[in-house]
């Protein structure tokens, strides 16, 4: 075999080659590639140490009676590259064997160590980062608002980068099914928090009268069951106290992307009109706690409050958001499911 078609990983951690067999055995025997340096068929992806990629391809060339023949143990030294050059003349290696190109060569002290294939790089930092953000978009990322993208992308990123360093220098930087690992989650998320975001953008407005008529309908013109919820600022807020107002109660969740679009109409109309005039209650089972959070990151000014009704006709909810609009009187004027935009809910409260 003639042909340039061997590569191995220097001391710096960089891939040389190719070389013929000849040169690459020439090399060990001066010293300049250790006999356990890292070494494959350029190409491919299966790496092993020097000394058993050169007995194999010995024993494949005594089995077919071909051979190599070279009048130096390095072939021809000026077809080497000038970078591999430059390499075995600066590196330590040539420093502590004595030898370079024009001495004699002298047998290789190292001792062989068969490995079957390429020993990855200890360096798994970013691997190992982008399979705890990947796991963690999967996990903790449904808390933050329906967004394991948030998590996702990090995991996407650093999985590329730690690919992309195992690549370039495999002795240095490991972690390669970690990285994927990664990648694979990161995607995933990534893929299902879009998905959501575009089927909540899509998703057609449901008027109740039209979808949900014989689980609501029965309500509307009836007067308003009471109810007492507390809001997160400690207050206790009766829905009969409120007589004399209109009344927006809309039941919603933090994870729902549709009931947060809704929200900054909601916060507009609360801008818009003095709370003796209109009031808006958003409520959730979430807990107190996560929906304070929420609340101060979305600039929330209208009341929020944390409990599930368990009577009729608000445990009939089946999907969110569902707005209930009632006017001065206590009556239930309209039942809404699905989002809203600013003038619909406007035209709602005020018909």
């Amino acid at each position: 075999m003639s042909d340039f078609n061997y590569e191995f990983v220097g001391g710096d951690g960089k891939v040389y080659g190719p070389f013929t067999a000849a040169q690459l055995e020439g090399l060990v025997v001066q010293g300049r590639a250790m006999e356990t340096s890292q070494a494959r068929i350029a190409g491919s992806g299966q790496w092993q140490t020097v000394d058993v990629l050169l007995a194999s391809f010995r024993a494949d060339a005594a089995s077919t009676g071909e051979g190599e023949t070279s009048s130096s143990p390095l072939g021809n030294p000026s077809q080497l590259s000038d970078q591999f050059k430059n390499w075995v003349g600066d590196s330590g290696q040539k420093a502590s064997t004595g030898s370079s190109l024009g001495q004699a060569p002298r047998p290789s002290t190292s001792t062989s160590r068969p490995v079957a294939a390429h020993q990855e790089g200890g360096n798994t930092t970013l691997a190992m980062l982008s399979m705890i953000f990947g796991i963690l978009s999967v996990t903790v990322g449904w808390l933050l608002c329906c967004m394991p993208g948030i998590l996702g992308l990090p995991a996407v990123v650093t999985g590329h980068i730690s690919l992309s360093q195992n690549r370039s220098k495999p002795t240095v930087y490991g972690g390669v099914g970690m990285a994927k690992a990664g990648l694979v989650l990161g995607y995933i998320s990534l893929l299902f928090t879009v998905g959501l975001w575009i089927t909540a953008i899509l998703a057609p407005d449901s008027d109740i009268s039209s979808i949900d008529g014989t689980r609501f309908g029965q309500w509307v013109d009836e007067p308003a069951p009471d109810f007492s919820v507390t809001t997160l600022d400690g207050k206790e807020v009766t829905l009969s106290d409120l007589r004399g107002r209109r009344v927006i109660v809309d039941f919603w969740a933090t994870w729902c992307p549709p009931c947060i679009k809704e929200i900054p109409h909601f916060i507009r109309l609360a801008k818009e009109h003095d709370p003796i005039e209109l009031t808006i209650i958003g409520i959730s089972d979430e807990p107190e706690s996560k929906l304070r959070q929420f609340a101060q990151k979305e600039g929330i000014n209208y009341l929020i409050a944390s409990d599930e009704l368990n009577f009729a006709p608000y445990n009939k909810i089946t999907g969110i958001p569902t707005t209930f609009f009632i006017d001065v009187d206590g009556v239930i004027r309209d039942i809404h499911v699905g989002y809203m935009n600013y003038n619909d809910i406007r035209a709602a409260v005020f018909p």
